[in-house]
């Protein structure tokens, strides 16, 4: 909680006060409580517990203050709107003020403010050995606060130390006509390019909704069971992210009628949870994001809107026994073009600022065979004693691509490098890195820092750090440092209504018996063991534009496994076709896209199996396990 701070009584010294005696007949000012939300603006009626003696007029003279808001005085209130950059669930705002006496001229002493700022804008993803931090706004693992050094993601959970500060998407186009169409963030320091909520009609977007939509839906896969156990129980009340699961929009606001994932017990295509739908999430613990570009102007990056929706849905499992999955971050994010473009040369990216541990001392590295991008210490010790570092042992983190081919992997700097190598800042140069270029259009090259070389690369440092072999970071004359990285995909087409969809993994290692290499060694090692894991457990896709999404659920499944897909533009029944392990055919049939259909499954043995869908020009495998009942 805020106090009033010696600027405070500078001003009040300016204002010629020199005591608030009922003698002298200063005005007197009463602190004021109030709650809020996030991004909302209400009028605080201060001046309804002040008083002036004898009767006499007053109002609202000066106003100082406000750390996570803005306000605007008038003579009677003030107006306040809370930022979204307020760091904590409950965060305390303050602002003081003072009134004048009319009549007298006299000036009361400060009185504080005091308003709760509630924010439903982000949660943690904490089930397993991380803790991260989860927002509504798009950059994620950092709470947008300046002034702050707590970790948002937390690795080992309860350490006090982060391997990443920050991660954001990237996506960029040419339209019909050629024209650049970009939206990407960093930091947010020119503004913003990304904006909560789903895709809707220009005139539909307004304060209200934006406030509606600053908000995560947190869930876990018991809290899931358990409203699929007693939905029909007398009186029974769903937890709050299951009742407001954001499964279906407002069609008259020009909402897709489709957004989360959702199991749809009757078939009506409208999310109704006493009706006995819910959710459909992946892992023991998720939280579910819906932003946009389409909201407002794209300040960071300076591109045009794209009309793209991003749904991201973040897991994590409850594995104490197994390494690789406790310390490991899933993401399935699908970005859907709502416009009317058509778009092609199509690239997305992930911008990723590792900052592992202390963050001045930090290399890059590319495993193009596991399909990721890697971070880890320069030095042996991590920070050098510094706040915030691991010191000896220092771990790898990684970015793993799982359903998508890791096409591009660069990077670049924000001090110390001529201007070519720095961060981007016009949207050419945003699209020039997730194409492999610096900011001066010449291509990355393989062999020392990746600049004015012969051999144009679009992954850098791809050799063997941990061998020695190839080309690694300790080639390069720059020297351990700050890092921040850019893994990208594409190009490819993105027409009206297509999909992107991505399915990616942060894998996070330390080998406290080795050195930093010794990291790295063991990172790779549970990369591959979180790949194996997705293909054998989670399901893969064959294509990355154009893919309907197909839900199975649940899964593992007893004599009954249903099916959604939803996709507006496809109008022709889809094909599906059921194998075991074997590959024999067991079950095959038609179903149509955004209806709820149901494959009985009774006849099966226990075990794994392949459902591949048919849509006629795009193929779609997902896997699903039976199990015996109470199994």
């Amino acid at each position: 909680m805020k106090t009033v701070h010696a600027p405070l009584l500078i001003l009040v010294l300016a204002f010629g006060i020199k005591g608030f005696s009922q003698d002298d007949k200063y005005p007197v000012a009463e602190n004021d409580f109030a709650t809020t939300r996030v991004l909302q603006t209400f009028e605080i009626m201060v001046l309804e517990n002040d008083f002036a003696y004898d009767g006499h007029p007053f109002k609202v003279r000066t106003v100082i203050g406000g750390y996570f808001g803005t306000f605007v005085k008038t003579d009677t209130s003030i107006f306040y709107t809370a930022g979204f950059a307020a760091p904590y669930h409950i965060a305390v705002d303050t602002f003081s003020y003072v009134i004048i006496d009319l009549e007298n001229n006299l000036v009361s002493g400060f009185a504080d403010v005091y308003i709760e700022v509630t924010n439903d804008g982000f949660d943690k993803l904490d089930i397993n050995g991380i803790s991260c931090r989860i927002n509504a706004y798009g950059l994620q693992y950092w709470d947008m606060y300046y002034g702050s050094s707590n970790p948002k993601y937390e690795a080992p959970k309860g350490s006090g130390v982060s391997s990443i500060f920050n991660q954001a998407l990237w996506i960029g186009g040419k339209d019909e006509s050629g024209d650049l169409h970009m939206a990407a963030e960093r930091y947010r320091m020119q503004g913003t390019d990304f904006y909560g909520g789903p895709v809707m009609d220009s005139l539909s977007y307004s304060n209200d909704q934006d406030i509606k939509w600053h908000k995560v839906w947190k869930l876990s896969g018991d809290e899931i069971s358990y409203h699929l156990q007693h939905w029909q129980d007398a009186g029974y009340e769903p937890v709050e992210n299951i009742k407001l699961w954001p499964g279906t929009g407002d069609i008259s606001l020009g909402q897709s009628r489709y957004l989360a994932p959702y199991f749809d017990r009757d078939g009506d295509g409208i999310y109704d949870p006493l009706k006995g739908d819910c959710p459909i999430i992946k892992g023991d613990q998720a939280i579910f994001v819906l932003n946009n570009d389409d909201r407002g102007p794209h300040l960071e990056s300076g591109g045009k809107k794209l009309g793209v929706e991003i749904q991201t849905l973040y897991y994590a499992f409850r594995a104490n026994e197994d390494s690789a999955l406790k310390y490991t971050t899933f993401a399935d994010q699908r970005i859907i073009n709502r416009s009317d473009h058509s778009y092609h040369d199509v690239y997305t990216g992930q911008f990723i600022d590792f900052d592992l541990g202390f963050f001045d001392d930090d290399f890059l590295h590319c495993d193009t065979a596991l399909q990721s991008a890697i971070c880890y210490n320069g030095e042996p010790v991590d920070g050098d004693g510094n706040t915030g570092g691991y010191g000896a042992h220092p771990p790898a983190q990684s970015y793993t691509s799982l359903n998508h081919s890791l096409d591009g992997f660069v990077y670049f700097f924000n001090y110390g490098v001529p201007d070519c190598m720095l961060d981007p800042e016009e949207d050419w140069q945003y699209y020039n890195f997730m194409q492999g270029f610096w900011n001066d259009s010449t291509p990355f090259t393989y062999g020392g820092n990746g600049y004015g070389g012969v051999q144009p690369v679009r992954h850098i440092f791809t050799g063997d750090p941990v061998t020695g072999s190839g080309w690694t970071e300790f080639d390069s004359p720059v020297g351990p440092s700050d890092r921040r990285g850019l893994a990208s995909t594409g190009p490819f087409e993105l027409n009206p209504g297509d999909t992107i969809h991505l399915e990616y993994a942060l894998v996070f290692a330390r080998d406290f018996q080795g050195n930093n290499l010794a990291s790295v060694a063991l990172l790779e090692n549970r990369i591959q063991n979180i790949r194996d894991f997705y293909q054998n457990s989670l399901g893969y896709r064959e294509t990355v534009a154009m893919e309907p999404q197909i839900d199975l659920f649940p899964n593992p499944c007893n004599d009954n496994l249903f099916v959604t897909i939803s996709r507006q533009d496809i109008d022709k029944p889809v094909k599906y076709f059921l194998y075991d392990v074997l590959g024999k055919q067991r079950k095959s049939g038609s179903m149509t896209a955004n209806q709820h259909f149901r494959i009985n499954t009774d006849e099966l043995e226990p075990g794994l199996y392949l459902v591949r869908f048919d849509t006629g020009h795009i193929s779609v495998t997902k896997k699903f396990i039976r199990v015996n009942d109470g199994n």
